[in-house]
């Protein structure tokens, strides 16, 4: 597959991972999740990371983001893809991007960059023994550019995936406007990602999917229970659609899902699969993982629910057994 099979857009994170049986957690941790680059800064300055080449012992660096963990499961499957993303001129560009270019999956992403304030970047602390649950804090990524979304839309992608807080940015934009989506031709992979992200843009949301139905678009959504509970559930979302028809792929953790064909008589139950649960060496990226299987396999040429439900297991208890959601150095 060449790079334009697939064009993703999304937050972009540089991920560190920090082993706490080499570095300890700080007493000063708890707290909110997010907080601010300079306090995340603060902490990742108490340690060694090393380089990207060499990282220090107990530290792994993932270009991560749901987009990028998305693009690098894809690559580990010899699927290119082209990422459209914002990151800051700062020293956690230069890691990301030299992240995204190493073996395996370098030179099967090919990376569309729009200049930000800064780099969002997240420090998981996890311990391999697993009797402490990881503790992870976000320095929130930049917003995405409004730019971003013509260049992605015209890029002859045969599928465009898009994660729920690009989406949200987008819907929620004074210059936003879904025919663009309509008007694509590409299949469309959602991943609403959050219930703070449906609640956000709930109306938009709902008005994109309708617009996408009523056009015919080939239109799969991941999503959980509780992130379609602002869109009123499935059965109200299903009610809602006026003609054509949409796949929704419920997520049930851990490990289960079901693949529902959304029409206007209902929800049309196409499988169900629950896989082995495995214990997590740690859990980010393992939702990213399950959406990048299900597209992997559709680009593999598989195209009953069965088989795509299947693949997205398959890679997502694969990403359970590694650190940062990919099984690659990458």
């Amino acid at each position: 597959m060449t790079h334009q099979s697939v064009a993703l857009a999304g937050n972009l994170l540089l991920d560190v991972f920090i082993d706490t049986t080499t570095h300890p957690v700080p007493a000063e941790i708890d707290g909110p999740v997010h907080r601010p680059s300079e306090e995340l800064r603060r902490f990742l300055d108490r340690i060694d990371l090393g380089t990207v080449r060499r990282p220090a012992p107990g530290v792994t660096i993932r270009a991560g983001g749901a987009a990028g963990n998305v693009a690098r499961v894809l690559a580990e499957r010899g699927h290119g893809s082209s990422l459209y993303g914002a990151v800051g001129s700062d020293d956690f560009r230069e890691r990301y991007t030299a992240v995204l270019g190493r073996p395996p999956t370098g030179g099967l992403i090919n990376p569309h960059l729009w200049d930000a304030e800064t780099t969002g970047h997240s420090i998981t602390w996890y311990d391999p023994t697993g009797e402490e649950e990881s503790r992870t804090l976000v320095s929130p990524p930049p917003t995405l550019p409004q730019e971003i979304w013509p260049a992605l839309l015209s890029s002859d992608a045969a599928i465009v995936y898009i994660d729920g807080y690009a989406l949200s940015g987008y819907l929620t934009s004074d210059d936003s406007h879904s025919r663009d989506f309509v008007a694509s031709g590409a299949s469309l992979v959602l991943d609403l990602a959050h219930p703070d992200i449906t609640d956000r843009c709930a109306a938009e949301l709902g008005a994109l999917l309708a617009r996408l139905v009523a056009a015919r678009s080939q239109t799969t959504v991941f999503a959980s229970a509780a992130e379609l509970a602002p869109l009123g559930g499935l059965e109200v979302l299903a009610t809602s659609i006026e003609g054509g028809k949409m796949t929704l792929v419920l997520k049930e953790p851990p490990f289960g899902a079901t693949a529902y064909r959304l029409h206007r008589g209902g929800a049309e139950v196409l499988t169900h699969y629950r896989g082995e649960v495995v214990r997590a060496l740690e859990t980010t990226g393992l939702g990213d993982a399950f959406v990048a299987g299900w597209i992997a396999a559709i680009l593999d040429g598989l195209r009953s629910a069965d088989e795509l439900l299947w693949r997205a297991h398959a890679a997502a208890q694969a990403c359970a057994l590694c650190v940062g959601g990919v099984s690659s150095r990458g």
